[in-house]
Protein backbone atom coordinates (compact mmCIF):
# COMPACT_ATOMS: atom_id res chain seq x y z
CA UNK A 1 0.00 0.00 0.00
CA UNK A 2 1.32 3.35 -0.90
CA UNK A 3 0.04 6.80 0.39
CA UNK A 4 0.99 9.94 -0.85
CA UNK A 5 1.37 13.52 1.39
CA UNK A 6 2.90 16.56 -0.13
CA UNK A 7 4.82 18.42 2.52
CA UNK A 8 4.92 21.86 0.47
CA UNK A 9 6.31 20.71 -2.89
CA UNK A 10 7.59 17.47 -1.50
CA UNK A 11 6.05 15.13 -2.12
CA UNK A 12 6.04 12.44 0.80
CA UNK A 13 5.39 8.85 -0.52
CA UNK A 14 4.18 6.47 2.49
CA UNK A 15 5.07 2.71 1.96
CA UNK A 16 4.67 -0.66 3.76
CA UNK A 17 6.73 -2.95 1.58
CA UNK A 18 10.55 -2.05 -0.13
CA UNK A 19 9.03 -3.07 -3.78
CA UNK A 20 6.14 -0.15 -3.11
CA UNK A 21 9.53 2.11 -3.46
CA UNK A 22 10.81 0.48 -6.29
CA UNK A 23 7.79 1.02 -8.33
CA UNK A 24 7.78 5.02 -7.59
CA UNK A 25 11.63 5.36 -7.74
CA UNK A 26 12.20 5.70 -11.38
CA UNK A 27 9.91 9.00 -11.56
CA UNK A 28 12.25 10.67 -9.69
CA UNK A 29 16.39 11.63 -9.93
CA UNK A 30 16.83 12.89 -6.41
CA UNK A 31 15.11 11.83 -3.02
CA UNK A 32 15.78 10.84 0.93
CA UNK A 33 14.57 7.46 2.65
CA UNK A 34 13.15 6.97 5.91
CA UNK A 35 12.88 4.14 7.51
CA UNK A 36 12.08 4.31 11.41
CA UNK A 37 9.99 6.21 13.60
CA UNK A 38 12.93 7.93 15.79
CA UNK A 39 12.25 11.57 16.26
CA UNK A 40 15.50 12.57 14.19
CA UNK A 41 13.48 10.64 10.99
CA UNK A 42 9.79 12.34 11.60
CA UNK A 43 11.92 15.50 12.04
CA UNK A 44 13.77 15.34 8.91
CA UNK A 45 10.29 14.59 7.17
CA UNK A 46 8.45 18.05 8.77
CA UNK A 47 11.41 19.61 8.14
CA UNK A 48 10.24 19.45 4.41
CA UNK A 49 7.95 22.05 4.71
CA UNK A 50 10.88 24.69 5.03
CA UNK A 51 12.91 22.75 1.93
CA UNK A 52 12.59 24.46 -1.26
CA UNK A 53 12.21 22.55 -4.43
CA UNK A 54 10.33 19.26 -4.73
CA UNK A 55 12.60 16.32 -4.28
CA UNK A 56 10.90 12.86 -2.76
CA UNK A 57 10.90 11.62 0.27
CA UNK A 58 10.02 7.51 0.90
CA UNK A 59 9.45 6.59 4.55
CA UNK A 60 8.89 2.65 4.48
CA UNK A 61 7.94 1.30 7.53
CA UNK A 62 5.79 -1.80 8.05
CA UNK A 63 2.73 -0.37 9.77
CA UNK A 64 1.03 3.03 7.79
CA UNK A 65 -1.67 3.31 10.07
CA UNK A 66 1.05 3.68 13.06
CA UNK A 67 3.43 5.99 10.77
CA UNK A 68 0.90 8.34 10.10
CA UNK A 69 -0.15 8.41 13.47
CA UNK A 70 3.20 9.58 14.41
CA UNK A 71 4.21 11.58 11.75
CA UNK A 72 1.05 13.91 11.90
CA UNK A 73 0.19 13.34 16.09
CA UNK A 74 0.37 17.09 16.04
CA UNK A 75 -1.70 17.98 13.15
CA UNK A 76 -5.07 19.24 12.58
CA UNK A 77 -7.54 18.27 9.58
CA UNK A 78 -8.72 20.11 7.33
CA UNK A 79 -11.62 18.37 4.80
CA UNK A 80 -12.22 19.99 1.64
CA UNK A 81 -14.02 19.83 -1.50
CA UNK A 82 -13.32 20.17 -5.26
CA UNK A 83 -14.30 20.16 -8.84
CA UNK A 84 -13.04 19.51 -11.79
CA UNK A 85 -15.91 21.21 -14.43
CA UNK A 86 -16.11 20.19 -17.68
CA UNK A 87 -18.51 22.24 -20.49
CA UNK A 88 -20.36 20.83 -23.67
CA UNK A 89 -16.94 21.21 -25.25
CA UNK A 90 -15.32 19.60 -23.03
CA UNK A 91 -13.26 22.02 -22.07
CA UNK A 92 -12.13 22.56 -18.36
CA UNK A 93 -12.53 24.90 -16.24
CA UNK A 94 -9.32 26.80 -14.39
CA UNK A 95 -8.99 29.44 -11.39
CA UNK A 96 -6.02 31.85 -11.16
CA UNK A 97 -5.12 31.54 -7.91
CA UNK A 98 -2.22 34.20 -5.86
CA UNK A 99 -0.74 33.67 -9.50
CA UNK A 100 -1.26 30.03 -10.26
CA UNK A 101 -3.80 27.91 -11.86
CA UNK A 102 -5.47 25.91 -9.99
CA UNK A 103 -9.08 24.65 -9.32
CA UNK A 104 -12.00 24.93 -7.25
CA UNK A 105 -12.42 23.73 -4.06
CA UNK A 106 -12.91 24.73 0.06
CA UNK A 107 -13.10 23.30 3.55
CA UNK A 108 -16.49 21.71 4.39
CA UNK A 109 -18.85 23.68 6.27
CA UNK A 110 -20.23 21.82 9.83
CA UNK A 111 -23.20 19.65 9.02
CA UNK A 112 -22.28 19.38 5.03
CA UNK A 113 -21.72 16.40 2.74
CA UNK A 114 -18.26 16.31 0.71
CA UNK A 115 -20.78 16.52 -2.11
CA UNK A 116 -22.41 19.63 -0.80
CA UNK A 117 -19.60 21.34 -0.35
CA UNK A 118 -17.84 20.31 -3.64
CA UNK A 119 -20.92 21.77 -5.31
CA UNK A 120 -20.67 24.67 -3.43
CA UNK A 121 -17.32 25.82 -3.68
CA UNK A 122 -17.18 25.36 -7.08
CA UNK A 123 -20.36 28.06 -7.23
CA UNK A 124 -19.41 30.60 -4.83
CA UNK A 125 -15.58 30.72 -6.42
CA UNK A 126 -16.87 30.58 -9.96
CA UNK A 127 -20.60 31.87 -10.02
CA UNK A 128 -21.52 29.32 -12.18
CA UNK A 129 -25.14 28.38 -11.35
CA UNK A 130 -25.90 24.95 -13.10
CA UNK A 131 -23.97 21.84 -11.90
CA UNK A 132 -23.97 18.23 -12.51
CA UNK A 133 -21.96 16.07 -10.19
CA UNK A 134 -20.63 13.05 -12.31
CA UNK A 135 -18.54 10.98 -10.34
CA UNK A 136 -15.79 10.99 -7.65
CA UNK A 137 -12.33 11.44 -9.33
CA UNK A 138 -9.74 11.10 -6.58
CA UNK A 139 -8.21 12.68 -3.49
CA UNK A 140 -5.47 14.52 -2.72
CA UNK A 141 -3.36 15.54 0.81
CA UNK A 142 -0.90 17.99 2.08
CA UNK A 143 0.63 19.28 5.05
CA UNK A 144 1.57 22.98 5.51
CA UNK A 145 1.98 25.17 8.76
CA UNK A 146 -0.60 28.20 9.57
CA UNK A 147 0.66 30.04 12.56
CA UNK A 148 2.94 27.08 13.51
CA UNK A 149 0.58 24.84 13.23
CA UNK A 150 0.68 21.47 11.43
CA UNK A 151 -2.36 21.55 9.08
CA UNK A 152 -3.45 18.73 7.08
CA UNK A 153 -5.67 19.23 4.10
CA UNK A 154 -7.13 16.31 2.67
CA UNK A 155 -9.32 17.34 -0.48
CA UNK A 156 -12.09 14.99 -2.38
CA UNK A 157 -11.98 15.93 -5.95
CA UNK A 158 -15.25 15.25 -7.77
CA UNK A 159 -15.98 15.44 -11.94
CA UNK A 160 -18.61 17.96 -12.78
CA UNK A 161 -20.55 19.47 -16.15
CA UNK A 162 -21.97 22.15 -17.05
CA UNK A 163 -24.42 24.01 -19.54
CA UNK A 164 -24.27 27.25 -17.79
CA UNK A 165 -22.42 29.77 -20.34
CA UNK A 166 -23.25 33.05 -18.72
CA UNK A 167 -19.75 35.03 -17.60
CA UNK A 168 -18.07 33.19 -14.77
CA UNK A 169 -17.57 35.78 -11.69
CA UNK A 170 -13.69 35.14 -9.14
CA UNK A 171 -14.20 35.09 -6.29
CA UNK A 172 -12.02 38.34 -4.94
CA UNK A 173 -12.35 37.69 -1.62
CA UNK A 174 -10.67 34.58 -1.94
CA UNK A 175 -7.79 35.85 -4.11
CA UNK A 176 -9.28 34.46 -7.67
CA UNK A 177 -8.74 37.08 -10.39
CA UNK A 178 -9.33 35.32 -13.36
CA UNK A 179 -11.17 31.91 -14.49
CA UNK A 180 -10.48 30.48 -18.03
CA UNK A 181 -12.48 27.05 -19.98
CA UNK A 182 -9.05 25.23 -21.53
CA UNK A 183 -9.93 22.75 -24.20
CA UNK A 184 -8.16 19.24 -22.88
CA UNK A 185 -5.69 19.35 -25.36
CA UNK A 186 -4.20 22.80 -24.45
CA UNK A 187 -4.15 21.93 -20.95
CA UNK A 188 0.07 21.34 -21.06
CA UNK A 189 1.02 24.94 -20.77
CA UNK A 190 -1.23 25.80 -17.38
CA UNK A 191 0.25 22.44 -15.86
CA UNK A 192 3.88 24.24 -15.73
CA UNK A 193 2.49 27.07 -13.55
CA UNK A 194 0.34 25.01 -10.64
CA UNK A 195 0.92 23.09 -7.65
CA UNK A 196 1.75 19.34 -7.75
CA UNK A 197 -1.27 18.34 -6.52
CA UNK A 198 -3.36 20.07 -8.97
CA UNK A 199 -1.49 18.86 -11.88
CA UNK A 200 -2.14 15.30 -10.78
CA UNK A 201 -5.41 15.67 -11.04
CA UNK A 202 -5.41 17.67 -13.70
CA UNK A 203 -3.24 14.93 -15.96
CA UNK A 204 -6.54 12.55 -14.66
CA UNK A 205 -9.26 15.33 -15.52
CA UNK A 206 -7.08 15.70 -19.17
CA UNK A 207 -9.03 11.98 -19.87
CA UNK A 208 -12.04 13.83 -20.31
CA UNK A 209 -15.12 13.64 -18.42
CA UNK A 210 -16.05 9.94 -19.72
CA UNK A 211 -13.02 8.46 -19.20
CA UNK A 212 -11.75 9.61 -15.85
CA UNK A 213 -12.80 7.79 -12.63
Amino acid sequence: MILKIYFAAHPVILCSQLDEIAEEHPKYTDSIFLTDLTEKSRNTCLQLLEKPGDYPCYYLYHDLPKLLDALLASSITIDAGGGVVYNENDEVLLILRRGKWDLPKGKIDPGETIIDCALREVMEETGLKNLTLLKKLTSSSYCYREKEQLVLKQVQWFTMKTSDLHELTPQIEEDITEIKWIKLQELDPYLQNTYDTIKEVLLLAQRGPDRVG
